[in-house]
């Protein structure tokens, strides 16, 4: 049997996506298995797979390109948002100027989510043309099939929050004085994706300054008795910190479901700053509000970043000045009194363009889930696997542990490289952080049966409609 292994890069963004290619993989008749960045490397080592699927080809996952590509073929699933702008499309697949390290020539397969993407990464050079496929992206398949909520002016107005407080509220053991001293070091490197002159306190501000406004608008809404807010921290943050909004507000919840449709199901409006969670409330034609003007002019003493300060999805996000304007703008939404966008009209052809939406042929799960079944059974051409050949080189976690323990590569990869080893570190690391619910949120394992459940669920709605399509189409 030919196996695949796709790797969950972030639980809350992309795991229905994954697991979705994943059930038509299996339903193809392919051994479909997972991985997550903490187990990655001891997962190819179990599952020798014909096809490991990543998300991008930079840093770490470029090591694990290099260690496994003479044995398998590498495929590109990009999970991380559409990018409107030929420089951000370039930057986000080559990393080019960021002194970092990206596996590309080696690729057999490269997923894109539109034709223009893949006319400006042509233009540059980046990909042949023959490994690319545009089939849109399986992220948002789960909204083919959600249950459209529909506003009851009799209740109260739904409102979520996307927050973006990571860097000062973070999961991991390090606080934001520690990171300072790390990332000063680190000034423009994509770890940090600090603007040129920047440092990293600079973006603490910022977080600072986003969540200060934030905490003012959750205190206005409840104080309304109007409004039920639905608070969704950010993947990487402590989400625990939130608990004392509990008690204070009998209006506000949190969730951490790690399915964002779920999320953007539940809620009539979505407020953020400038996170692209407003573009899947946008597919669904939920109203969006930026806070960022709210912030202030002192923003742009701290960021500078086109890809965060006013990026381009942001001009189909209404942006009240005001806290006033803020919650008439709210209100108005909700009540359809104003469209969901500021440009409707130019929001579709957005989501046309970059997010091939709305689709009508066969999910992009199965589109993608069928190509990579064929890659399975595809020679590897003398091109290729020299390029593999030439692209090889131990990874740097098996020469550094072999280092520390004193034992040979061979003995490190036999012994101490096993899932479960990294499962059980990862677990016991986020348990000492009195974390381990939000640790979860982050990275996906077997045993967690309730997230695979849900993204069953969606696959089983999603099978009918595309044999419906499919058996028409060959009719």
């Amino acid at each position: 049997m030919k196996k695949v292994l796709l790797l969950v890069d972030q639980k809350a963004r992309d795991l229905a996506s994954v697991l979705l290619v994943g059930e038509y993989l299996s339903a193809m008749g392919i051994r479909a298995s997972y991985c997550n960045k903490g187990n990655m490397l001891a997962a190819c080592e179990r599952a020798k797979p014909d096809v490991l699927v990543l998300s991008c080809s930079e840093g770490e996952y470029s090591d694990l390109a290099r260690y496994v590509a003479p044995h398998c073929k590498i495929a590109l699933m990009t999970q991380e948002g559409a990018c409107a702008t030929k420089e951000s499309t370039i930057l986000r697949h080559t990393m080019r100027g960021m002194g970092v390290d990206t596996y590309i020539k080696g690729l057999s397969r490269v997923y894109l989510w539109s034709d223009i993407s893949k006319r400006w990464l042509l233009e540059e050079g980046v990909y042949p043309e023959a490994i690319i496929r545009v089939f849109g992206t399986s992220r948002i398949d789960a909204y083919r099939q959600a249950d459209r909520r529909k506003f009851d002016p009799q209740s109260r107005i739904r409102v979520g929050i996307a927050n973006r407080g990571a860097f000062i509220n973070p999961t991991i053991k390090r606080n934001p004085i520690q990171n300072i001293d790390e990332f000063r070091a680190a000034e423009g490197s994509h770890r940090a994706y600090l603007d040129r002159n920047r440092e990293w306190e600079d973006w603490i501000w910022h977080g600072m300054a986003s969540l200060r406004v934030t905490l003012d608008l959750i205190e206005m809404l409840a104080a309304s008795g109007q409004h039920e807010i639905v608070f969704r921290p950010d993947p990487y943050e402590n989400y625990r910190s939130y608990d004392f909004l509990k008690t204070k507000y009998s209006c506000f919840q949190i969730n951490v479901d790690p399915i964002l449709c779920n999320f953007i199901d539940e809620i009539d409006v979505l407020v953020t700053e400038f996170s692209t969670t407003g573009t899947d409330a946008l597919l669904l034609k939920k109203p969006v509000i930026s806070t960022q003007k709210l912030i202030g002019p002192r923003l742009a003493e701290h960021n500078s970043l086109k890809n965060h300060l006013n990026p381009s999805h942001m001009q189909f996000y209404w942006q009240p000045e005001s806290k006033g304007e803020f919650l008439k703008t709210l209100n108005d939404c909700a009540t359809g009194v104003i469209p969901y966008s500021p440009e409707p009209e130019r929001a579709e052809t957005y989501l046309s363009d970059f997010y091939n939406w709305p689709a009508d042929g066969p999910s992009a799960a199965y589109l993608i889930a069928k190509d990579l079944a064929a890659l399975c059974h595809e020679e590897v051409t003398g091109e290729m696997a020299e390029r593999h050949r030439l692209e090889y080189r131990e990874h740097p976690f098996i020469q550094r542990l072999a280092h520390r323990t004193h034992f040979p590569a061979w003995l490190v990869k036999k012994v101490l490289l096993r899932p479960l080893v990294f499962d059980l570190r990862n677990a016991y690391g986020s348990f000492r952080r009195g974390d381990l619910e939000g640790h979860m949120r982050m990275e996906y394992y077997w045993w967690q049966r309730e997230d695979s459940d849900r993204a069953q669920k969606i696959f089983e709605k999603l099978k009918k409609t595309d044999l419906d399509i499919c058996s028409k189409a060959e009719k």
